[in-house]
């Protein structure tokens, strides 16, 4: 059948679009008309760049927490028809927010929230707040000069109702912002729904669908169906839940095709009943992508690129829905009619390929670089751009332009706590650590209320082994936001490099409660559940394991990545060699880059599972099954390794050596003393266990042995080096020399 082409002027004609599209025959050529703006532009407006931030929930009440975004999109909606407005996106806010575990409330306040204007190229940013008492709902908005840091009084705006009618108070907010802003608003605002209960479910399903999780997108299919069993005449829930269908549809080949054709129905449904064409033809995209459409994806984003050329967010859908080289994208998008031009949108396409970089096995960091050269060419004083090219340098392995690039963005806004920290977290992981500490130490003394920038130094101190200095840090920001996930899962990993597992799983599981308290936690959750699967490996419990593993390969891409690798290793241990291999191959699969000794390593880690498989008893391959364990800090399945080689009855120097290693590292220092002595009995001469013999004394307080043991391994290797040291820092404690 041929396709049928439309041209659809109103909304009732685009019915047929949605039942050819259920056929396979859809290819829209069209040209629709604009919706009326919700405010005309007065003579005494001016124009500005305006963020509006989600509101701050001043009630802290888990049940009242939707309002944040409802009532910021609500607002955006109300100011997105003013002439001379540029509203920043919101895929633009989350490319400073997302992987740095902020929660949204750390840019309530005047003093925080101009940094994170000033990096989104900001004029002016709009804070709020709420807080319910009773069945009345406060609500007040400020603007904030972002250049200045002074709140704008003529721009305050407050307000009261019941909070049993949401809607009217969203609209009487609408109304008085755009009064400040010289506005005249329509008398009359489009509502969603009429329903209060489905408009919570569809504002908490939205927020879930930012994610790209299989975990997040079914809680927000959940939440979706639950805003239409509220209102079945809700038009935009039928969009949302098209659009979920079709993104889990792409993760879930086993049930794509029931779940397209739910889509289709959805999209349908939603076109009906009156949902913007905007979020129609995203839907109707998706299903495209998902059956391999990919001409009938882009000739549907069109009809959004011929409205809005710089829509950011159908050209996002494109790209992560795309499988083509950055090349023949690009040329897509062009020939589709996106504005590839303007800046902004130069910056977001560099944002995406950065993002599709990190997660590639060979990452080629060129696209990513080309559009943040582009974008800044034109935008020379967004500090936003050098800092996104340090963290491609830094992906790159090209250190020194990465710490020039971030230089260049500091130099910019050289007050900029915030661009602080951000470009610590950059450089911590360079050969320049001592950098990064400078650069958090910089953003506290500018703003010591933060609290993110103090948990992150004493990241640094505790694993520099300045124990004291962390926790001093930890305290303070704790302090500062008493309920935030992203510091008890940061307590968390300290206890748990301690080895004190049971304290950190209490943290983890704290941090997992409070991340379902507050949508706009920014911490992974895949974080977490990894974290407890490796707390419940290394107390034995595989079972518990295995759970935790599972749960984290429905969340982000690395951490599916990580999991898999520890499931491959678990059930390589229980002799389960098919699930073993099939959990590693999915491991390499989702891998994002590694290096290449990393790879290698991979490779031949492969290797070793398959002969292993053919050859369960060879003592060899499980030696090094435990050895690359251990150098993973898998210690629990290293012993376990070691102690299967070492079963056999053939004593293997090797395996004794590195079973001793094992329980060093996991300070269980009586046992590694005595496999140390162990292999020097076997083997005198073995200058590694002879000094790490020493050192297992010294953590055991047995000082004289270590002592006795280092003079002797100097008699054999007068030239040992790291032995003169330890005894040196015996002698002189207070040098700090301790081994």
């Amino acid at each position: 059948m041929n396709d049928l082409k439309f041209i659809l002027p109103v909304r009732r004609l685009l019915l047929p679009l949605i039942c050819a599209a259920s056929l396979g025959v859809f290819a829209p050529q069209a040209v629709l008309a604009a919706p009326p703006p919700l405010a005309t532009q007065s003579p005494a407006a001016q124009s500005l760049r305006l963020v509006v931030m989600p509101f701050r929930n001043l009630s802290q009440n888990r049940e009242d927490a939707w309002l944040s975004e409802s009532l910021s999109e609500s607002l955006t909606q109300a100011l997105t028809g003013v002439e001379n407005l540029q509203l920043i996106e919101r895929n633009q806010i989350q490319v400073v927010l997302q992987e740095q575990y902020f929660t949204q409330s750390a840019f309530a306040d005047p003093q925080s929230a101009p940094e994170l204007g000033k990096l989104l190229g900001a004029q002016q940013i709009l804070l709020g707040n709420f807080q319910k008492q009773g069945q009345t709902l406060l609500i007040s908005t400020r603007v904030v000069d972002v250049k200045t840091g002074q709140i704008l009084p003529e721009f305050a705006t407050q307000i009261k109702g019941s909070s049993a009618d949401i809607f009217a108070l969203q609209e009487e907010l609408s109304r008085s912002v755009l009064k400040t802003l010289r506005q005249s608003p329509r008398l009359q605002m489009a509502r969603m729904t009429e329903s209060s209960p489905a408009l919570q479910h569809y504002r908490e399903a939205r927020d879930r669908a930012r994610s790209e999780t299989p975990t997040d997108l079914q809680s927000a299919l959940k939440q979706v169906n639950q805003a239409l069993e509220q209102d079945p005449d809700f038009a935009r829930a039928y969009g949302l839940r098209a659009e979920l269908e079709a993104r889990l549809a792409l993760i879930e080949p086993g049930t794509r095709q029931q779940r397209l054709e739910s889509a289709l129905q959805d999209a349908n449904r939603a076109l009906q009943k009156g949902a913007p064409l905007d979020q129609v033809y995203l839907a109707l995209a998706q299903v495209y992508f998902a059956r391999g459409e990919r001409q009938k994806g882009l000739e549907t984003l069109r009809e959004i690129w011929l409205r809005d050329a710089k829509n950011t967010d159908a050209i996002l859908s494109y790209l992560q829905a795309s499988d083509e080289t950055p090349e023949l994208q690009i040329q897509a998008l062009r020939q589709a009619g996106a504005d590839l031009e303007d800046p902004w949108v130069a910056l977001a396409l560099g944002n995406r390929y950065l993002k599709q970089a990190q997660y590639a096995l060979e990452p080629d960091t060129s696209s990513a670089l080309f559009w943040l050269k582009k974008a800044q060419s034109q935008l020379p004083d967004v500090a936003l751009i050098p800092l996104r090219m340090g963290e491609v340098y830094t992906l790159a392995q090209d250190f020194e332009r990465a710490e020039q690039a971030l230089q260049a963005a500091l130099r910019l806004e050289p007050e900029n706590f915030l661009l602080y920290f951000l470009a610590a977290r950059v450089i911590f992981a360079s050969p320049n650590p001592q950098l990064a500490q400078t650069w958090y130490e910089k953003s506290i003394a500018l703003n010591p209320q933060f609290g993110f920038s103090q948990m992150n130094l004493g990241y640094v101190f505790w694993r520099q082994g300045q124990t004291e200095r962390a926790l001093a840090l930890f305290k303070q920001a704790e302090a500062l936001f008493p309920e935030s996930a992203a510091f008890s899962f940061v307590r968390a990993k300290t206890l748990f490099m301690q080895r004190r597992f049971e304290e950190a799983r209490v943290y983890l599981l704290q941090a997992l409660e409070r991340y379902e308290k507050d949508p706009t936690e920014n911490i992974s959750r895949g974080a977490i559940y990894f974290k407890l699967g490796e707390i419940e490996s290394n107390a034995n419990d595989f079972e518990a394991a295995i759970r935790y593993y599972m749960l984290a390969t429905q969340e982000e891409r690395q951490f599916q990545s990580w999991s898999y690798l520890k499931l491959s290793r678990i059930f390589a241990l229980r002799k389960e060699y098919p699930e073993a291999l099939d959990y590693f191959r999915k491991h390499l699969r989702s891998s994002g880059f590694r290096p290449e000794d990393d790879q290698k390593r991979d490779q031949a880690s492969l290797y070793l599972l398959e002969q292993v498989q053919l050859n369960p008893d060879n003592v060899l391959l499980l030696n090094e099954l435990g050895r690359y364990s251990l150098q993973d800090g898998d210690f629990t399945l290293a012993d376990r390794y070691f102690n299967q080689a070492l079963s056999s009855g053939t004593e293997n120097l090797s395996i004794r050596y590195n079973l001793a290693l094992s329980q060093f590292y996991q300070r269980r220092w009586q046992q590694a003393t005595q496999n140390f002595l162990a292999v020097l009995a076997q083997e005198p001469q073995h200058e590694k266990a002879r000094y790490m013999l020493g050192l297992s004394q010294l953590r055991a307080g047995q000082t004289e042995a270590a002592i006795q043991t280092w003079q002797e391994l100097l008699k054999m290797n007068p030239q040992h080096t790291e032995a003169k040291l330890a005894l040196e820092g015996i002698k002189q404690p207070e040098a700090g020399n301790l081994p």
